[in-house]
């Protein structure tokens, strides 16, 4: 019997050789003996079974495996485009961040300027005197 674990060209190289089994028997069967002949023609119908078996096996392995396959690219996919969107989105807060950066430095260019000045001064004096 094969193993389920096993992959699917180990599979395929085992029931190759079952077939090769069976047709190495079918070839050699004129030659021998009735007793022995009958016996095995039913090795062979054995073999056949069993071969027949361990190819559904592969076959239904094989097929879970590509389903796994299309469910994970399915995820990879999905995944890649949560990632870009995210990244769209910090690319936008990056460049507002930017933007009020640019305008807060501004702001305190223009208020040092503004501190400087003797006209400024005097206006901060007066509306200290009326609190």
């Amino acid at each position: 019997m094969l193993n389920l674990a096993s992959s699917p060209y180990e599979y395929r190289v085992t029931l190759n050789s079952h077939k090769s089994i069976g047709s190495q028997k079918y070839h050699n069967i004129d030659t021998l003996p009735i007793f022995q002949n009958a016996s095995l023609v039913l090795r062979i119908e054995d073999l056949e079974k069993l071969r027949a078996g361990d190819q559904a096996r592969a076959d239904e392995a094989i097929s879970s495996r590509d389903v796994q396959i299309r469910e994970l690219r399915k995820r990879i996919d999905s995944a890649l485009r949560d990632y870009e969107d995210l990244m769209g989105v910090k690319t936008a807060l990056d460049l507002e961040i930017l933007t009020y950066r640019k305008m807060l430095e501004g702001e305190e260019t223009r208020f040092a300027k503004l501190k400087n000045c003797p006209a400024f001064k005097c206006k901060i004096e007066l509306n200290d005197g009326f609190k």
